[in-house]
């Protein structure tokens, strides 16, 4: 199932179900990380190491289990961590007003199921992010957000990101202009578009290093300032 839903919408499990499923481990699934991928609702992290997790755990089996040395449990949440204390990672907060915090709320009120992001290249503030997603609403949408410091640093930006997607492969993915698309929403600029691609192709943009992910760059040039009048 896992292999099903990986080629055909493009969903990646969490990094340590990943390793399980890319080294075929016998006998039982839960040895390397304490619970079955059934057992994982939702997933945050940086896709290859560290995340967190929110779903149904057990913190005793994953105490146990080959790689809770580096993990936390705290109710239905999971942390993995070998870089940190991942307890550390398991702090409640409403998200707190960052770029990521914003864009991520964002991508989930558009409805996305899946989704990647990255921050802006040179970006010392942590305010301004790209994320692109794969969405469901009735049809299949590529949805995108682009986090600014501001409101009015979005405004200023509109014009630079919707030249940067045209460039890309944006506008072959889906229907409608692209400037039709892009809409202000506070700091952030969002687009959600249905795709004329399979569901699968969502994460195309990201092979090929597409400009929408260096728009942000461009916009506030190397030194961090705006280059908006």
């Amino acid at each position: 199932e896992l292999y099903r839903a990986a080629d055909e919408y493009g969903f990646l499990p969490d990094p340590l179900t990943s390793r399980i499923v890319s080294r075929a481990t016998a006998g039982d699934p839960e040895a390397l990380a304490g619970y079955d991928a059934d057992d994982v609702d939702c997933w945050i992290g940086d896709q290859v190491v560290s995340f967190v997790a929110e779903g149904d755990f057990d913190a005793d089996r994953v105490a146990g289990a080959e790689a809770g040395e580096d993990a936390a449990v705290d109710g239905d949440l999971l942390a993995y961590t070998p870089d940190d204390d991942p307890a550390d990672w398991l702090a409640r907060t409403d998200g707190g007003d960052t770029a990521v915090g914003d864009a991520v709320r964002k991508l989930d009120d558009l409805g996305a199921i899946i989704f990647s992001g990255v921050p802006a290249p040179d970006d010392d503030s942590d305010l301004r992010w790209v994320g692109l997603g794969l969405a469901r609403d009735g049809d299949w949408q590529l949805v995108a957000v682009w986090a600014f410091d501001d409101g009015d640093a979005a405004e200023e930006g509109l014009d630079a990101v919707v030249a940067a997607v045209e460039e890309g492969e944006v506008p072959s993915m889906i229907e409608g202009d692209v400037a039709d698309r892009i809409d202000v929403d506070g700091s952030l600029l969002t687009l959600a578009a249905p795709m004329r691609v399979a569901p699968s192709e969502w994460r195309t943009p990201f092979r090929q290093l597409d400009p929408m992910f260096g728009a942000l760059d461009d916009f506030f040039g190397d030194d961090g300032d705006s280059d908006g009048d």
